[in-house]
């Protein structure tokens, strides 16, 4: 496949899995005419316009657009996206669970809900619409979702083992006979190809094993490395989270044997939608910028262009100019550091010290001194960074020495890319902490779901209590089994399909901050997360401001549990000093 490339993809402007907002032929026109502006006015092109999921009618084999959403069919979409210069892609679940055509019912599931690609007619009616769709549509992406191997037809006396088999050898055949006839099909694999269900979700901490079988990249382009969501670590903002979440996904994905140009990381999701964790464009820059940094070699947007502003689309814009120019010229990507999420700090570089992009993330709540051995390094320069550009940093004995403040990002240019022609700038978004100190505290357990600690001392004018509390598998009851006790587990899994966002994230309610003074409950000034969050999290966060006179008189952080299973619950307290 040719590389560097851009996708845009509607997903996260609708969703009909955790929002109630569905695709239509107007929502893809409202796309189109951002996406048309951008390219005449920023120069800001892509080059396959991706539709997501249920784009298609139900009763149909996936040779027609769903009714009434599309009035007219794909056809004036189409010839829209063709004057933009762009190829259209599809979005397809693998078993069609959400089709019921009457010629597959020879390969429907006993629960009526999927297809059997081992056995019965479905494998070749899936083979013959992804024809027309190519054929009358001129689509050359596939994105290939939830595919199930398991999945058996009603009456099937296959074994499951023998049934996946016959799956996976099914849809790779099709996939060989399609790309040997049109050489420009791209194909990109989500949810299913992993080899174990719930690997792509597994906690950070999990004893690494292999989760793919790398065979598939003879067939598809990109596996991906799972849906953004929180990370397992605490983070003062969440978007935050989200970015160090794909970080480790790719980083899993490394340790698996995939090269960087192989691995889907999901791009950069912009969206006031469910699926989107309601975060419209905060943090794109950052978001946007990580994703470039992972080496996939092209760049995705996800979700509603119309949330960016015309200066986020010129950073976009600087920084695809970047990293493809480097991917163009043959640079490669390395990681740096150590495991997302666990290690202080990790990154990647790609290209070295004559012309390289160095992308660093601090992943500690303390300053980090970052040094890297880089040989023929001269010149370098900080790109980018959450909230300021001037970072210490030091070039000498062709070593670069850098500090980053608690949680922060920072992109620095290497030799030819350290011009001041290369800067991109900073993002404000979200707020950044100059200093994040641990509270002296002592938690003990003052109820069978309570635990509690009591502070009285000095308090410093200005700064905040940040207090975290985090989920692990008690070691009683962990799921993880041989992996032993106090790993990361999600809760407070929430949809909105219904069409109705609540006010806060029942993550709240399920595990419980409070910090009380002598005067009553102090009211957070800020909880993390703030909104449903669909995938579920592993821990949640209050910030309160304190004052010195409420300090020196005590105050006590409670921290209440109403899980069932009840978990093992870890609390941390911060003073944090914001810039």
């Amino acid at each position: 496949m040719r590389r560097p490339f851009s996708i845009y993809c509607d997903w996260a402007m609708h969703d009909e899995l955790g929002d109630a907002i569905e695709l239509d032929e107007a929502m893809t026109l409202r796309a189109l005419a951002v996406l048309e502006r951008w390219q005449r006015e920023l120069g800001l092109r892509f080059d396959y316009y991706l539709l997501d999921a249920f784009w298609f009618e139900p009763a149909a084999p996936y040779t027609a657009f769903k009714k009434p959403h599309w009035p007219d069919g794909f056809e004036r979409a189409h010839e829209r996206i063709a004057a933009l210069g762009m190829t259209p892609g599809l979005w397809y679940d693998v078993n069609a669970s959400w089709l019921n055509p009457p010629e597959w019912r020879g390969s429907l599931s006993a629960k009526g809900r999927g297809h059997s690609l081992a056995e019965g007619p479905y494998a070749d009616g899936l083979e013959a619409a992804w024809r027309y769709a190519i054929e009358t549509w001129g689509v050359r992406l596939f994105k290939l979702d939830f595919a199930n191997f398991y999945l058996q037809k009603a009456d099937s006396a296959l074994c499951p083992e023998e049934n996946y088999a016959r799956s996976c050898d099914t849809l790779r055949n099709i996939l060989r006979r399609l790309r040997r006839a049109y050489p420009d099909l791209a194909v990109i694999a989500y949810n299913g190809f992993e080899r174990w269900p719930g690997y792509l979700g597994s906690p950070i901490g999990l004893p690494l094993k292999q989760g793919f079988d790398l065979s598939w990249l003879e067939v598809c382009d990109y596996l991906y490395s799972g849906d953004p969501r929180p990370s397992d670590l605490p983070r003062s903002d969440l978007r935050r989270s989200i970015d160090i979440f794909q970080d480790h996904q790719v980083w899993v994905m490394r340790q698996n044997g995939f090269p960087f140009e192989r691995i889907d990381d999901h791009g950069c999701m912009v969206g006031s939608s469910n699926t989107a964790f309601y975060q419209g464009s905060h943090g794109f820059r950052r978001t946007y910028l990580g994703s470039l940094a992972r080496g996939g070699q092209r760049d995705i947007y996800y979700g509603d262009p119309a949330l960016l502003s015309d200066d986020e689309a010129r950073f976009m814009a600087a920084a695809r100019a970047l990293y493809f120019g480097a991917f163009q010229n043959g640079l490669t990507t390395a990681l740096l550091g150590g495991e997302p999420g666990v290690s202080a700090w990790h990154g990647t570089v790609t290209g070295g010290a004559a012309a390289g992009l160095v992308y660093l993330v601090n992943g500690s709540c303390s300053r980090q001194q970052v040094r890297l051995g880089l040989p023929g390094l001269r010149n370098a320069r900080v790109l980018y960074a959450d909230d300021a550009l001037a970072l210490p940093l030091a070039v000498g004995a062709e070593q670069l020495l850098v500090e980053l403040l608690p949680e922060q990002m920072a992109l620095i240019g290497l030799g030819t890319y350290s011009s001041e022609n290369c800067v991109l700038g900073t993002c404000h978004d979200s707020p950044q902490a100059l200093s994040i100190r641990p509270l002296p505290l002592t938690w003990e357990w003052t109820s069978a779901d309570t635990l509690t600690a009591a502070y009285q001392g000095s308090w410093e004018p200005g700064t905040q209590l940040l207090v975290y509390a985090q989920a692990c598998s008690h070691p009683q009851a962990t799921p993880w089994k041989l992996a032993g006790s106090g790993l990361p587990e999600r809760f407070g899994q929430e949809m909105t399909n219904k069409g109705e966002r609540p006010a806060a994230s029942c993550a709240h309610r399920q595990v419980a901050i409070s910090v009380r003074t002598s005067a009553g409950e102090l009211a957070p000034c800020r909880e993390l997360p703030s909104v449903p969050i669909w995938a579920g999290i592993s821990w949640v966060g209050r910030c309160y401001t304190v004052t010195t006179t409420a300090a020196q008189a005590g105050i006590t952080l409670d921290v209440q549990q109403h899980l069932d299973p009840a978990s093992l619950i870890v609390p941390y307290a911060y003073v944090v000093t914001w810039l």
